[in-house]
């Protein structure tokens, strides 16, 4: 790979055993963390097809801070998005 050109990741969010290409926050467009610790992102599944929508971090707290209904609260969950190395998941350790 080209040192000029920037690494794409799928991410793994944890608690929904997804994959999540590089396709960044469904918001902002922007990326998730890059960091192998991962970062938290805010997931909401819409309608009887299961839509699922995934913000980053500072997306969901926006979103969430202009949540009013604890009917509609309970349809979001912050969950952690984690990159893959290569886009696939890390070997087990020995």
């Amino acid at each position: 790979m080209d040192q000029g050109q920037s690494q794409t990741h799928d991410y793994l969010i944890i608690n929904r055993v997804q994959l999540l290409n590089d396709s960044g926050c469904s918001a902002c467009g922007g990326a998730f963390s890059q960091s192998p610790a991962g970062d938290k992102a805010l997931v909401v599944t819409i309608g009887e097809g299961g839509r699922t929508f995934i913000f980053c971090g500072g997306c969901g707290d926006n979103i969430m801070g202009r949540v009013t209904s604890d009917e509609v609260r309970r349809h979001y969950v912050w969950d952690w998005a984690v990159p893959l190395r290569d886009g696939r998941a890390a070997p087990p350790s020995a």
